[in-house]
């Protein structure tokens, strides 16, 4: 009888581990497949994760963005106020938005905004947060500049 009992429950118990790393997969897969840069980071600025998008993007592996390994493409004049921002964030809990330069994967650094939202624990502190590089900035000007361009010569005589 009590070989039968722990059997159902080693069998619920791998059930349940089943459905979990399904659900971790599939989690893992729509952060993937986000068109933006993403992650997730510590209190102490360390990463949980990044996405493959960010992989993408800077060139940088899993092994060499773990950790504190992520700073190596942000640009070094920007590290230092893009972690005391992040610090003041978590402090109050508020969401918020920084910019600094990413440097793609072959080498150039280009200006992002990221948005940044707390995560929370039980109690309700900012416990980490998570990260989005939305838009370049540069890319954001040039698409400007090209608008004003594009206008300006509608009215031109050819």
């Amino acid at each position: 009888m009590a070989s039968t009992t722990r059997q159902r429950s080693q069998e619920a118990l791998r059930r349940a581990l089943d459905e979990l790393t399904n659900s971790e997969s599939k989690l893992r897969q729509v952060i993937d497949t986000i068109p933006t840069l993403a992650w997730c980071n510590l209190p102490d600025g360390s990463n949980e994760f990044l996405n493959k998008r960010w992989h993408e993007y800077t060139g940088l592996s899993p092994e060499e963005s773990h950790g504190w390994g992520w700073q190596t493409a942000i640009h070094p004049e920007d590290r230092e106020p893009l972690l005391e921002k992040w610090r003041a964030l978590l402090v109050t809990g508020e969401p918020g938005e920084m910019e600094a330069r990413l440097r793609r994967h072959d080498g150039v650094f280009r200006w992002f905004l990221m948005r940044v939202e707390p995560l929370r624990d039980a109690t309700g502190r900012a416990s980490g947060g998570t990260e989005h590089a939305p838009t370049s900035k540069l890319s954001r000007k040039q698409k400007r500049s090209s608008e004003k361009m594009s206008a300006s010569s509608v009215g031109s005589p050819t």
